[in-house]
C-alpha cells in the first residue's frame, strides 16, 4: 500500500487510489464523490450517492440505500486539502478530459502502476481489501469495518478480514488493566 501510494502521489488518478485505500469507497461512490461531500474542517466524508456503470447514471443514494459518513485519516485530509485548492470541478476525482472519473481508464492506470512497481495486479475492488488490512492493522474491529464499508450483514464484512487472529500476540503484550502496579516477569522454568 505504501509503495503504491508513494508512487501515485502526483500521478494521474493518484488521488482516486489514495481515497480508495484510505476510505475503502466503492468505485461508484468514488466516481460520484463531490467536494460538497467532504468537510475538510472536521475531517469527515459523507457518502451520499453512487455512479452506476451499467446505466451510466448517478443515483442519489449509495449501495445499500443509506447515506453514511466517516472520519478521514489525517494524511488523506492533507492530500484532499491540496487537491481542493486546484480543483476546477465539483467532482473530487476527474479525468483530464472529463468532469468525472472514467472507470476503464482508472483501472488501466491502476494496473499500469502496479506493473511499474512489480506488484500483483489489483483491481479497484482489491483496494477495498487493502483498506480492511490497513484498518485492522491499526486496531479496527469487524464491526468498525462493517460500518466503514456500509455492509448490511456481518458475513459480507468477513470476506474482507484476511488476518484473523494474527494480532493476538501483539495485543497480549500491550494489555494492562492495572498499569500502576509493577509487572514482574515470571519464568515458566521456575
Amino acid at each position: 500500500m505504501k509503495a503504491l501510494l508513494s508512487h501515485t502521489e502526483d500521478k494521474k488518478y493518484g488521488l482516486a487510489i489514495w481515497i480508495q485505500i484510505y476510505l475503502g469507497l466503492r468505485v461508484g461512490e468514488l466516481i460520484a464523490l463531490r467536494w460538497e461531500d467532504i468537510d475538510l474542517e472536521t475531517g469527515r466524508i459523507h457518502i451520499r450517492r453512487t455512479y452506476v456503470t451499467k446505466t451510466g447514471l448517478f443515483r442519489e443514494y449509495p449501495k445499500g440505500g443509506k447515506h453514511h459518513s466517516h472520519s478521514i485519516p489525517v494524511e488523506l485530509v492533507e492530500k484532499l486539502s491540496a487537491a481542493k485548492k486546484e480543483a476546477t470541478s465539483p467532482m473530487v476525482v476527474t479525468s483530464p478530459h472529463s468532469n468525472r472519473l472514467p472507470y476503464k481508464w482508472y483501472v488501466k492506470y491502476l494496473k499500469e502502476y502496479c506493473s511499474e512497481l512489480a506488484l500483483p495486479q489489483i483491481a479497484t475492488h482489491g483496494l477495498r481489501h487493502s483498506t480492511s488490512e490497513l484498518y485492522i492493522h491499526h486496531g479496527a474491529t469487524r464491526d468498525d469495518l462493517r460500518k466503514l464499508f456500509a455492509h448490511s450483514a456481518a458475513h459480507v464484512t468477513d470476506r474482507y478480514i484476511h488476518d484473523r487472529g494474527t494480532n493476538l500476540d501483539r495485543v497480549a503484550h500491550v494489555i494492562r488493566l492495572f498499569p500502576d502496579k509493577s509487572v514482574q516477569k515470571v519464568s515458566i522454568f521456575q
